[in-house]
C-alpha cells in the first residue's frame, strides 16, 4: 500500500529541477539544444544572446567556414565594466550540468558568459555515435563552440569534465585562454586506483560513480560530502536514481575509456612519482626552459614530442593551468594533484581546499569559486589561499 502511494507522488527530483531551471534563467541563461553534427546534439545552458546568434546562424547561409564571435552588441559588460569572455564549464560523472553547477552559476555569470553543457549521454545531450572516449567528448564540445560562434574561451573541467577539457586544450590550444582542472586525476597510478577500489570495496569504479540501484545514490552522496553527507529517505533515493542515472551502458563504456587512457600514461608501468621526474621534463622543455627540438608537427603547436616530455605520456598544456583539489578527495588523492603540478611545471598552479572532498565545488563552493575566479582573472599570478 505504501509503495503504491509513493509511486503516485510527483518525482521530487523533477520538481527540484524545475526550480533549478528558474535559478539558471534568473542569471541570464537559457537552455539551448545545439546540433553539433549529424549524429550528436548538445544541451547547453548559455546566455540569451548566444541563442539569438545561433538562431541567426541557422537561418542565414554562412559565407565563411570556421568559428566567429557573436555580434558585440549582444555581449554584456562584466561587473568590472569589461566585455564578458566565454567560460565553458564541464561537469563530472553523476548528474547533468544543471545539478552540478548550482553553486557556481551566480558567482561566475557576473563576470563571464557562462556556458554549461551536458556532456554527451548526460541530461539532454545525445549521440548515435558509437564513440565513448574523452576525445569524442572533446570534439563535440569544440563543435559546440563553433556552432555558438566562439573562437576562444577559458575552460573549467570537474573530475571527468577535466579529462575532456584537457583533451580540448591539447587538440586546439589556440582556442583555450586559461584551463582549470578540478579533481581531474589525469596522472592517477594503477596503485592509487587500486587503493580506491579497496577502500570502497568495489570491483570497478563504475560501482561508485555510476549507481545501478537506488542505494548506490547514497554511497555517491557519501563520496561527495564525506561525513557531511545527508541521509536520504529511500523514496528520495529511488526518485533520484530514476531521474538522473540513465544511459548506464554508454557511461560505463566512458569510464572504461578513461581506464584505458590511464593505462597508456606510463604510470602503470613506471610507478614513478614527482620526485623521480628528470629536471628537463619539469617545464616540458630543457634545463633552460626552452622547448626541445622536435619533429616539426609538435613544434608548430608549441608542444614537444611525447617521448621527450618525460616517462609520462602526457603533454604539458600550453596555457596557464590551475589545478584545484580537495585535501580529502577519495577518488583522486592529493598525491595525483602534486604529481600533475610537478609534471606541468611553471604553466601550472595548485590550490588545495582543506577538508574538501572529490565534489569540491559542491562541498566547499565558496573557496572553490574564489580560487577559480582569482585564477581566471589574474592567471598564475593570483594569490590563492590553499588552506581555504
Amino acid at each position: 500500500m505504501a509503495a503504491t502511494f509513493l509511486s503516485r507522488l510527483p518525482n521530487v527530483v523533477h520538481i527540484q529541477e524545475r526550480l533549478l531551471r528558474l535559478w539558471y534563467m534568473r542569471h541570464g541563461l537559457r537552455l539551448l539544444d545545439v546540433q553539433v553534427d549529424d549524429e550528436t546534439s548538445v544541451a547547453c545552458w548559455a546566455p540569451r544572446h548566444y541563442a539569438d546568434s545561433l538562431a541567426r546562424s541557422q537561418s542565414l547561409k554562412r559565407n565563411a567556414a570556421g568559428p566567429r564571435n557573436p555580434d558585440p552588441d549582444y555581449r554584456r559588460a562584466s561587473s568590472a565594466g569589461r566585455p564578458k569572455q566565454p567560460l565553458l564549464m564541464l561537469h563530472g560523472f553523476g548528474a547533468s550540468a544543471i545539478w552540478q553547477w548550482t553553486n557556481q552559476v551566480a558567482a561566475f555569470s557576473r563576470d563571464f558568459d557562462v556556458l554549461l553543457p551536458d556532456l554527451i549521454f548526460f541530461g539532454g545531450s545525445s549521440s548515435r555515435s558509437d564513440q565513448r572516449s574523452e576525445f569524442f567528448q572533446a570534439g563535440a564540445m569544440l563543435r559546440l563552440l563553433d556552432r555558438l560562434g566562439i573562437s576562444e574561451c577559458s575552460l573549467v573541467g570537474l573530475s571527468y569534465g577535466g579529462f575532456v577539457a584537457y583533451r580540448m586544450a591539447c587538440l586546439e590550444p589556440g582556442r583555450v585562454q586559461r584551463l582549470v582542472l578540478a579533481a581531474s586525476g589525469l596522472m592517477t597510478s594503477a596503485e592509487e586506483h587500486a587503493a580506491v577500489l579497496r577502500e570502497w570495496q568495489v570491483a570497478h569504479i563504475a560501482e561508485l560513480l555510476l549507481p545501478d540501484h537506488p542505494a548506490g545514490v547514497q554511497r555517491l552522496m557519501s563520496l561527495a560530502y564525506a561525513q557531511d553527507a545527508p541521509s536520504l529517505p529511500a523514496w528520495v533515493l529511488r526518485s533520484t536514481f530514476e531521474a538522473l542515472f540513465d544511459n548506464q551502458e554508454e557511461k560505463r563504456d566512458m569510464l572504461d575509456e578513461v581506464l584505458k587512457y590511464l593505462a597508456q600514461t606510463g604510470l602503470n608501468e613506471t610507478g614513478l612519482d614527482e620526485t623521480d621526474l628528470p629536471a628537463a621534463s619539469v617545464d616540458g622543455g630543457g634545463l633552460d626552459g626552452q622547448r626541445p627540438a622536435g619533429d616539426g608537427k609538435h613544434e608548430q603547436s608549441g608542444m614537444p614530442p611525447l617521448q621527450e616530455l618525460n616517462p609520462y605520456n602526457i603533454p604539458v598544456p600550453e596555457m596557464e593551468t590551475l589545478l584545484v583539489w580537495g585535501s580529502c578527495d577519495a577518488i583522486f588523492p592529493l598525491s595525483v594533484a602534486h604529481r600533475m603540478h610537478s609534471h606541468f611545471g611553471p604553466v601550472s598552479s595548485l590550490a588545495v581546499l582543506e577538508g574538501a572532498t572529490h565534489a569540491l565545488n559542491i562541498h566547499r563552493p565558496k573557496p572553490f569559486n574564489d580560487a577559480v575566479m582569482s585564477f581566471l582573472r589574474d592567471g598564475n599570478n593570483a594569490e590563492v589561499d590553499s588552506n581555504s
